[in-house]
């Protein structure tokens, strides 16, 4: 007998729904139907608990090949490189390499919340960089105040005196009303410099 095709098989199930015989072979298909439809990923019946655990385990595997691209610096001004990661600094927490996935992180509630909230921060570089700057030149007028003592010979009492001169004729300059500089310190720093 040779073997039967598909054509057969349909021809056979016919003839014995029209007969009235009961046979075998439709549970038999039924069963190989499920297990073909359910090889594909679709939760099967019986085991629902364990696709449900290979549809989790493959939408949390993440390829760790994935390279940070230095263009997503220009489209996302909160990303940051740290060690080829990608890092968002408005929520301060490492992101995958991917863009996809840094276009749904900036589409987050929590992301514009975040975001929001740094660009209404002030920025302590500026400040501290400001002051920093500030300082040194209070520094530098005081310098400059010693050495014209020193270079004219004239006595270190007259430190005593020369800021609160500047503070008066110089009203809108912070520098002059920063310089805190008496003969004491003059006379200390003129000894830390070496000069005579």
């Amino acid at each position: 007998m040779p073997p039967r095709t598909g054509n057969d098989t349909a021809e056979k199930s016919r003839e014995n729904t029209n007969t009235g015989e009961n046979t075998e072979t439709r549970p038999a298909r039924t069963a190989r139907f499920l297990t073909k439809k359910f090889a594909t990923g679709a939760e099967s019946p019986e085991n629902t608990e364990n696709t449900n655990t290979q549809v989790d385990s493959k939408k949390s595997a993440v390829p760790a090949n994935r390279k940070f691209h230095s263009e997503w610096l220009d489209k996302f001004r909160w990303l940051r490189n740290v060690d080829g990661r990608s890092f968002c600094a408005a929520c301060d927490k490492p992101l995958l390499n991917h863009l996809n996935g840094l276009h749904r992180h900036a589409k987050l509630a929590v992301h514009e919340r975040n975001l929001q909230s740094k660009e209404n921060q002030v920025k302590m570089d500026a400040f501290t960089k400001e002051k920093a700057s500030h300082n040194r030149n209070v520094q530098n007028a005081e310098y400059a105040l010693i050495m014209f003592l020193v270079m004219h010979n004239l006595p270190f009492i007259l430190m005593d005196f020369l800021p609160n001169l500047l503070r008066v004729f110089c009203l809108d300059s912070k520098i002059a009303k920063d310089i805190k500089c008496v003969r004491t310190k003059a006379a200390q720093l003129t000894k830390e410099l070496g000069i005579q």
